[in-house]
């Protein structure tokens, strides 16, 4: 007897979920060719779309040889650290603040995200992309 009550529960269920649904309204077309859009991946299956962002991130020990540059992306790769002032960075690296920030702007989005509020200092906030996202 239940399976003549939940047969026709999950029919409506389903085609609530994939023609109904006003998130994909008038049909998700996952049904035909199994693909969705970013957006709607990112929003039904948030945990896997990070997943596979970091697991997919470039990491800057691949990337950076310059001595410099390894000096900068060091700093930033402290344990506790997340986001940092371009100031801190480039205290604690010798180097000036406007040669870590053109460094930091050549990644920028790659490896490193700069923020655009600044800290309470008034000076950039910058932070590793696989850290900070």
């Amino acid at each position: 007897m239940g399976h003549r009550l939940a047969t026709p529960a999950i029919i409506v269920w389903h085609f609530h979920q994939v023609i109904f649904d006003p998130d994909v309204y008038p049909v998700n077309f996952a049904f035909i060719d199994g693909r969705v859009s970013e957006e709607l991946y990112k929003e039904e299956h948030e945990l896997a779309f990070e997943h596979e962002i970091t697991a997919n991130m470039r990491k800057w020990k691949d990337v950076i040889t310059d001595p410099d540059e390894i000096k900068v992306f060091m700093a930033l790769d402290g344990p506790k650290y997340t986001w940092r002032t371009v100031g801190a960075v480039a205290r604690q690296t010798g180097l000036t603040e406007d040669r870590v920030l053109q460094i930091l702007k050549e990644y920028n989005m790659e490896l490193t995200r700069l923020s655009e509020t600044p800290s309470a200092s008034d000076t950039p906030l910058v932070g590793l992309l696989e850290r900070v996202g």
